[in-house]
């Protein structure tokens, strides 16, 4: 059965505590890793730059504390999975997600504010009202 490793860990601990029974209930099922919890000024900054992000520092849920964002690949394919494959990681988390009665939210699906989507295959949120 697969395990978190180390990083899968320390950026679970970093994010809310409603994330941490449903990524455990999908690591059962499906083998992938969590490659971001919280992100501070410069990361996020650094990942929008990249193009990794929509936003740039503090408007991300990855920049809260505890983050309400995560972000998870499937191993050991990491960035070169499918959609295909990052749909079905995702397809646990909302599964799992509604076993612990939570609302995620899927970077999948995002529409910016001038209209235009933007893919953000890894990215996966609790919805607002699950922290505020």
């Amino acid at each position: 059965m697969p395990n978190f490793g180390k990083k899968s860990m320390a950026c679970l601990e970093t994010s809310h505590p409603k994330f941490i029974p449903i990524a455990y209930d999908v690591i059962k099922v499906y083998d992938h890793s969590i490659i971001w919890g919280h992100r501070d000024e410069i990361e996020q900054n650094i990942s929008f730059e990249k193009g990794f992000s929509s936003v740039v520092w503090p408007d991300s849920r990855h920049n809260n504390k505890p983050s309400t964002a995560i972000d998870v690949i499937p191993w050991p394919k990491q960035w070169k999975a499918s959609d295909r494959e990052f749909v079905e990681l995702i397809a646990h988390y909302m599964r799992a997600a509604k076993k612990h009665n939570t609302v995620l939210e899927w970077g999948g699906f995002f529409i910016l504010k001038d209209g235009k989507h933007f893919f953000d295959a890894a990215h996966i949120q609790l919805a607002r009202e699950e922290y505020t």
